[in-house]
Order: structure tokens, then sequence, then C-alpha cells
């Protein structure tokens, strides 16, 4: 972790560098005496006081340079809001891990749309599920999709077309989950992962 401490009118501040979040945190104002103090029975002279409030000033500069940083991932990491929606063409829905549901032990991950008559149908090999927390840690994403059968699962649609991804790795317990559709694997690079609808907790 980065700290940086700069000076704004007395007060001191700590700068914080995170993987994820940067803070900008008040400390206890410095005492006033230091303008005050006296040497020889003499006063600090203008010029020393004056460059201390120079000082200041510059301070001033880094306190804005430091809160106003980008920084880190919040939810949804991965996504660019510059960039327009990967596009399924198509409802999506979370199938497996059940939606709002806890579930453990989870690799991989089931979804279900609406027809086949759309881009994800018709490219599922080139689509992959991001599944990210609600403290916005970078995403774990599955393998390429692939066509799934599951007569158990849920029917939101009047035609329901599974697909599911493999993680690689089991998720971390104590987590709320949320999952997103990526077209390629960093598919982000290019468009901004489409939210799919409903959760799940480990």
């Amino acid at each position: 972790m980065r700290r940086l401490r700069v000076a704004v009118m007395g007060t001191s501040y700590l700068y914080l560098g995170a993987r994820s979040a940067r803070a900008c945190i008040a400390m206890e104002p410095w005492s006033a005496d230091f303008l005050t103090q006296h040497n020889s029975g003499r006063r600090i002279s203008t010029n020393v006081t004056n460059g201390v409030m120079r000082i200041a000033a510059l301070g001033a500069l880094l306190a804005v340079a430091a809160c106003g940083g980008g920084g880190g991932s919040g939810f949804g990491n991965g996504s660019n809001p510059g960039l327009a929606q990967c596009n399924p063409g198509t409802q999506v829905e979370l199938a497996r891990p059940a939606p709002n549901q806890y579930a453990g032990n989870v690799t991989s991950i089931e979804i279900v749309a609406n027809g086949s008559n759309n881009a994800l149908n018709q490219s599922f090999g080139s689509w992959f599920l991001q599944v990210q927390d609600t403290l916005g840690d970078p995403p774990f994403t599955s393998n390429a999709l692939a066509r799934a059968s599951d007569p158990g699962g849920p029917h939101p649609f009047l035609s329901d077309f599974y697909y599911s991804g493999t993680l690689g790795t089991t998720l971390p317990a104590g987590y709320t989950w949320y999952v997103s559709l990526a077209q390629n694997q960093f598919g982000y690079q290019g468009c901004t992962p489409y939210p799919v609808q409903g959760s799940f907790s480990t």
C-alpha cells in the first residue's frame, strides 16, 4: 500500500493507494504553534511563514490529485462504460445455481435463454460467463459456453435453451455473486458484459 502525507491549511492528510479503493483521510490538525514559535525571543520570520503557506498550497494540489485519482474496481469490474453492451439478442436468466439461493462448491454456472433465434445461440462458443461478488473484486471467468440439457431446470420462457460454463475453480464461500455474459473471454475489451438476471450466494 502506498502512503502520501500532505498538508492543507494546517491539516495533515493521508492518501491510501489500494488494489480496489483509494481514500483520503483527514488526520489530526497540526498545532498552530509552529507559526508562533519563538527563536531567542523573536517570532519566526515572515519569509519562513510565507514559505510554509506556499508549501501548504502545494499540498492542497497534491491532495486534490490524490483524492481525485481513478481507483480500483467497483462492482462490474472488467466493464468499460465507454463501450456498447454485449448483446446476446435475447433474455437470459441464471439457471444454476438457483437464483436467490445458497449453493456450495460452485465450479460451473448454467444460464437459460429465451429461444434460439439470437446471437447467443448462433455463436455460443464465443460467449463466456463472468461471476463477480458485490465487493468489486476481479471476476471469475468461465471457459467458452456449451449447450446444456436440463429438463429439471427452471423454465422461465416458452422456449428455453440452456448453456453452461466451467469456472476452473471453486467459488469462495461467504459471498453474493452476480453473473454477466461477455463475448470472447476478454469480451469487455470490445463490449461491456451483459448482466444475467438473478444472483446466488455461497
